[in-house]
Formats: C-alpha cells, sequence, structure tokens
C-alpha cells in the first residue's frame, strides 16, 4: 500500500498537475484510507435513523382545503353570488386569506373542535408532550411536563399535531391533522373546517344582529325627530295662516277662484252693458222705430212689436180698400196709440232694468277686484314665509327620508340575521390517508445517509492527516 502510494506520488509529480488537482486526488486517497470509518459512520447513521424511526409513533396526515371567496352573498338582491373577481385589490385579497389562516388556528375554533370531539378525554391529546421518542423521553423524564387542565393539554396537543397553510397565492386553505388513526386524523381535520365555518357564521350572524338592535335602538329618537319636524312645519302654518288642502294653499286656492269668478264678472258685466246700450238705443228711436229685433230678450216687447205690425198692415188694408175716411180707420189708430204707449213704458221698463242689471254686475266686478287685490296682498305676504315653510318642510322631508331608509334597513338586517352571507365553503374534505406521513422514512435515511456520508468522510480525512503529519507539541 505505501508502495502504490509512493508510486502515485511519482507519477503525480512526473505529469506535473496542477495544485487543486494534486489536492483532490490527496483528499480522494485519504477517503479512500479511510474507507472503513466512512463505512462504519455512514452505517452508524442509518442505524440511529432506523432506530429513530421505529420508536416514533406512526402518524397519519389527512387535509382538508377550504375555500375563501372574497366575494359577498347578495341574499337579498338580485344576484346570489356576484361574478367576476373580488372588488377589493390583489393585496388586500391576500390579506384576507392570511388573516383567515390566522382564525383557523385561533382558540375559538380549536376549543370547539376539542368539545365537539371529546379530545380532552382522548388519550392522545389529553396528556399534551412532543412527538417521536425524544418528546416522550423528555414526558417520561419530567422534563417541562405539561401543566394545565385536559382541554388546555388538547388544545396544545392539537396545535402541534395540524398544519394550517395558504396554497400558493390561491383563495385556498390547507387544514392537515396528523394523529395516530388515520380515520381520526381525517375526522379532526373536518371537524376544525367545520367549526371555523360556524364560527364565521356565527361572527356574521352576531354583527348582523348588533347592527339590527343599533338601528332598531336608533328608530325611537329618528320618529322623534320626525315628529318634531313635522309638529313644527304645522305650527307654523297655523301661525302664519299657511292652510293648505290637496297640497295646495287656501290662499292660493282662493287667488285662483277669485280670478276665475272675476273674468265670470266682467264677462257679466260686458253683457249687461251691450244689453243697456241696446237698450238706450231703442228707447233714443222710439216705440214706432223699434224693431221686432230689438226685444231684448223682453217677451213683452216682441209681442208688442207683432201686435203693432198686425195693426200696421190691417190699418193699410183698411186705407187701402175703404179709404181714409172710414170710420174704422179711426179706432184702428186708436188702438195703435195705446200699443205705442205700452210699448214706450215696456221700454223704458226694460232700459231700467237694463240699468239696474249694468250697476249690479259693476258692482260685483268691483267687489271681487277688491277681494282679489287683498288676497294678493296676503299671498305677497304668505310667500315670505313659505319660504321659512318650505325650509322646515325640507327638514321634516329629510328627516322621514332618513327614518324609513333605517327603517328598510333594520327590517333586511333582520331578515339576514338568519341567513348567511360569507362565501366560504369546505372545497375538499379531508379522508383517511393509508400512508404514514410521520416519520418520514425515506427523509430519515436519506438524511442518516448523507449525514454519515459527512461525518466519515470528516473522520477519515482528520485520521490520514494525523497519521501523515503527526502533531508535534512544542513547549516554550
Amino acid at each position: 500500500m505505501v508502495e502504490l502510494d509512493h508510486r502515485a506520488r511519482s507519477i503525480t509529480n512526473e505529469t506535473g498537475l496542477d495544485a487543486f488537482t494534486r489536492d483532490a486526488l490527496a483528499l480522494l486517497r485519504s477517503f479512500w484510507r479511510g474507507k472503513w470509518i466512512i463505512a462504519s459512520a455512514v452505517l452508524l447513521a442509518l442505524a440511529i435513523a432506523t432506530t429513530f424511526i421505529l420508536l416514533s409513533t406512526p402518524l397519519y396526515l389527512s387535509k382538508a382545503q377550504l375555500l375563501i371567496d372574497p366575494r359577498a352573498k347578495r341574499v337579498l338582491q338580485t344576484e346570489v353570488v356576484p361574478t367576476g373577481l373580488g372588488s377589493s385589490a390583489a393585496g388586500a385579497d391576500s390579506l384576507l386569506v392570511d388573516s383567515q389562516v390566522q382564525i383557523v388556528e385561533s382558540d375559538s375554533v380549536l376549543r370547539q373542535v376539542i368539545a365537539d370531539n371529546g379530545l380532552d378525554r382522548d388519550p392522545e391529546f389529553a396528556r399534551g408532550g412532543g412527538l417521536g421518542p425524544l418528546g416522550r423521553l423528555r414526558d417520561a423524564l419530567g422534563y417541562n411536563p405539561p401543566i394545565g387542565t385536559p382541554v388546555d393539554l388538547a388544545l396544545e396537543r392539537l396545535r402541534r399535531l395540524m398544519q394550517v397553510k395558504r396554497l400558493g397565492n390561491t383563495y385556498v386553505i390547507e387544514i392537515g391533522v396528523l394523529s395516530r388513526d388515520a380515520p381520526k386524523a381525517a375526522l379532526i381535520a373536518n371537524a376544525i373546517a367545520e367549526a371555523y365555518l360556524a364560527d364565521q357564521s356565527s361572527a356574521t350572524s352576531s354583527s348582523t344582529k348588533e347592527t339590527t338592535e343599533t338601528l332598531v335602538g336608533r328608530l325611537s329618537a329618528l320618529r322623534q325627530d320626525v315628529l318634531q319636524a313635522e309638529q313644527a312645519v304645522e305650527d307654523y302654518r297655523k301661525a302664519n295662516h299657511l292652510i293648505d288642502a290637496q297640497g295646495v294653499l287656501l290662499d292660493e286656492q282662493r287667488l285662483q277662484d277669485l280670478n276665475i269668478r272675476l273674468n265670470a264678472a266682467r264677462t257679466r258685466r260686458d253683457e249687461a252693458q251691450s244689453r243697456y246700450d241696446q237698450a238706450r238705443r231703442m228707447a233714443l228711436r222710439g216705440a214706432g222705430a223699434a224693431s221686432t229685433a230689438d226685444g231684448l230678450d223682453s217677451p213683452a216687447i216682441v209681442d208688442l212689436r207683432e201686435s203693432l205690425v198686425r195693426f200696421d198692415r190691417a190699418h193699410a188694408k183698411i186705407v187701402s180698400e175703404l179709404g181714409p175716411r172710414h170710420p174704422d180707420r179711426r179706432s184702428f189708430e186708436a188702438q195703435r196709440a195705446a200699443i205705442l204707449q205700452q210699448l214706450e213704458r215696456e221700454i223704458g221698463v226694460t232700459v231700467e232694468r237694463a240699468k239696474n242689471a249694468l250697476d249690479l254686475a259693476r258692482r260685483d266686478e268691483a267687489a271681487l277686484a277688491g277681494d282679489l287685490e287683498k288676497v294678493k296682498t296676503q299671498t305677497l305676504t304668505n310667500n315670505d314665509a313659505q319660504v321659512k315653510l318650505r325650509a322646515l318642510q325640507r327638514d321634516a322631508d329629510a328627516a322621514r327620508s332618513v327614518l324609513e331608509a333605517v327603517l328598510a334597513r333594520a327590517k333586511q338586517s333582520g331578515e339576514q340575521e338568519d341567513l348567511s352571507t360569507t362565501n366560504f365553503r369546505i372545497l375538499s374534505p379531508a379522508v383517511a390517508a393509508f400512508r404514514v406521513a410521520y416519520p418520514p422514512t425515506l427523509i430519515v435515511l436519506a438524511i442518516a445517509l448523507i449525514g454519515g456520508l459527512l461525518l466519515g468522510c470528516g473522520l477519515a480525512w482528520l485520521s490520514d492527516r494525523k497519521r501523515t503529519q503527526p502533531v508535534i507539541w512544542e513547549f516554550s
């Protein structure tokens, strides 16, 4: 062996290799000379790893997946689940999902799981402690013994046996649970997911209930505000005589009515004036010149004019047939004179009646015009008061709108108390695993193999260096 080593050195020197290559070859030679040390280290590491694997309690891992959809359900609107992505920013959505991870690991969720599944009475959880043979050894030796109630110990143990993480940059949270019993691991993982959903639903319902109670408590004050505002409007109306009917002020109604009546009075006055003028013209022309058309709607004048026309025709006939000296002519003339006198009296009565009607129409017009001016003055005075009235009315309308909005929101919130508006769901329930997850046999053996090789190579190099370059102790 020594001769082979010297020969390799001589060949290396003769070939003229560089320093790095020579050092590498020297290191390989050291490893070769210490191959039994390396083999022993590897075997020792593998033996330790095998012992750890054999002594470790096999645990099964079951995983449940939750989908955290940031889009809230719109239960009382047209869309139950809105289309598209969440309305918040990507960073806000990421923080939302990360926050849900912490909620899944919170005491409120895990304690509910412990209570529902009796983990505080389960020997695997009630004793607390660590994982693996080292943890059991520490518990057996009394080092850092678990202290607390069974629920606290189960909570600590559950935290050690559970894994909660977000899958990549998604809205999916994975809940993993380790247990000696594969079905139990799946049961607990699903229980954690369901407890989380129940906690979120309860939190939403509680928040909605608090909102409803707040709104209902506010309704009494809002109703009082509306009552005061409407009372202020009515008091101001009464104080300023701004009484309305069907949404229109009485003064405005009176103004409209007076305008209509005044226009009608003016029409009647014009008609009375026309009738009076016609009667005067007829009186000026005289009874003999009046025609039947000038009767002014008087039946007596019309009858007298017709009688006068008949007498005139009869008189003309007598004159033409019997001559102007006939005795009946004088009788006809006397009768005609009587009719003319009666017609003149009737025309005078008609003129007087027309004048009285004209005077009455003028008085009515003047009275209505005076009333209209008074109402106009009152309306102008009320217009200034209506400015304040409209301001009070706006306040009352605003208070009423707020009351109606809060009342509608309170009813809607009350309906939502028993409705789930969160859009979280179990995407994939956990199932019983058929392979052991802990301890990871291949990983432990791989680490032991690599560690043994490194340790053996290091010991071989040190042994070879000590043999070829003995340590010289120097004493001063």
